[in-house]
């Protein structure tokens, strides 16, 4: 009988890497990479990781901020006026929408988060198919319908907590005010950047409304956001997600896992931003057409694809870093 020419078993410890080849110590930290199988390995444990914690914090945001979105692709073809009108309505309102967000992803409730969004996303969109498609209420039927759409996914949120969310909420009392001021002087500084970072895009859109032809200046400004804004909830989903992972594993003594989480998100978060650079840059004449149907819009839109090229890949990293950096200090 012919010998094989590759033994199976030797063949497949020769092209795997065992888990336990993978970590060093008491704690199970990571083993210094140096072979391409361990990089396969640790490449494929951090993605499984990562994700099982971004997954359901990317459909929260993305569905959150898919309720200001929709509307403004409903009214968009209403008008440029209209358009205009509630892109800069919304960008006020939505400065103080994410309260109850905040706490529930403290309680690592992010799966409740995901259905409660996904769910007001879809009521929302027949509401306004029903509303300004079907009665022709306009402006008005997008406004009546996100008030509706906003408050039940806030109710939801609060039901929630106080029925079945019994680790975080165990009713009112004046405990909840103890040592107070601690707790602001923690979360002050979070508050500000948030802030500044959503005024800072709220600006752009008010100084914009002063140029001339302003309505077509902030129409195509606020698709452009719209869709930046798309990109920007996945990365700071991912944000959430990787500042987690690095706050657990130095939490348990695990400085290189840490370290290589961050590696393998910024390299994802890259190549995915790389990669919606490149599909708005080749469909920056046509992008447009989702959320108007005036022309001389889409030609404004299509004029500032490539910088929103460039912002979108811009946007892939730094919200990773800032989080990471966050976590570290």
């Amino acid at each position: 009988m012919e010998e094989p020419l590759l033994d199976t078993a030797a063949g497949a410890d020769h092209l795997s890497t065992k888990p336990h080849d993978l970590y060093e110590g008491g704690n199970e930290d990571y083993a210094p990479v140096r072979s391409f199988d361990a990089l396969r390995s640790m490449f494929w444990i951090e993605t499984v990781k990562l994700w099982k914690i971004a997954g359901p914090t990317v459909i929260t945001m993305l569905c959150m901020y898919g309720t200001n979105s929709v509307i403004v692709i409903f009214v968009g073809h209403l008008g440029a006026v209209e358009l205009s009108a509630v892109s800069i309505s919304l960008s006020v309102i939505t400065t103080f929408a994410y309260g109850f967000l905040k706490f529930l992803q403290a309680q690592r409730k992010v799966k409740v988060l995901a259905w409660i969004a996904v769910l007001g996303l879809i009521i929302q969109i027949g509401m306004l198919c029903l509303f300004i498609l079907v009665f022709g209420w306009g402006t008005l039927g997008a406004a009546v319908t996100f008030d509706i759409v906003r408050w039940g996914v806030a109710i939801a949120q609060v039901v929630y907590i106080m029925g079945w969310c019994r680790e975080g909420w165990t009713g009112f009392s004046w405990l909840a005010f103890k040592e107070i001021w601690a707790f602001v002087r923690l979360s002050l500084a979070s508050a500000v950047m948030l802030c500044l970072e959503i005024w800072y895009f709220m600006s752009i859109l008010i100084l914009t409304g002063h140029l001339d032809n302003a309505v077509i200046a902030v129409g195509s400004l606020s698709i452009c956001m719209n869709i930046n804004g798309f990109e920007l909830m996945l990365f700071v989903g991912i944000n959430v997600a990787i500042s987690v992972r690095v706050s657990n594993e130095l939490g348990s003594g695990r400085p290189r896992a840490a370290k290589y989480s961050v590696y393998v998100t910024v390299f994802q978060c890259l190549l995915m931003g790389i990669f919606l650079m490149i599909v708005i840059l080749i469909t920056k004449d046509s992008f447009s057409l989702l959320f108007t149907s005036d022309k001389d819009l889409q030609q404004a839109v299509a004029k500032l694809a490539y910088l929103l090229g460039i912002t979108m890949l811009l946007n892939s990293i730094q919200p990773i870093i800032s989080g990471t950096r966050l976590t570290c200090d």
